[in-house]
């Protein structure tokens, strides 16, 4: 594994598949933030969808989304 191991770190914020949770681990760190990678996520469906509508009129992104009724089952 080639990770260049900082003392004290702690803490990372991963933006992209890389470094791996168990190389970021092998350096010391023992917290990952993911939460702007969840929120650009979240944005890059609404953008396709809007995208959609926009320039074509048509409402098939729709379909990529979470089940509704998962969602309830999740937040009921």
């Amino acid at each position: 594994m080639s990770c260049l191991r900082v003392e004290g770190i702690g803490f990372a914020v991963i933006q992209a598949p890389k470094p791996e949770p168990r190389c970021a681990r092998h350096c010391g760190v023992r917290r990952i933030c993911v939460g702007g990678a969840l929120a650009r996520l979240a944005w890059t469906g609404f953008m396709n969808a809007s995208k959609e509508m926009a320039e074509q009129g048509t409402f098939t992104e729709f379909a990529n989304g979470y089940p509704g009724g998962e969602l309830n089952k999740m937040f009921g």
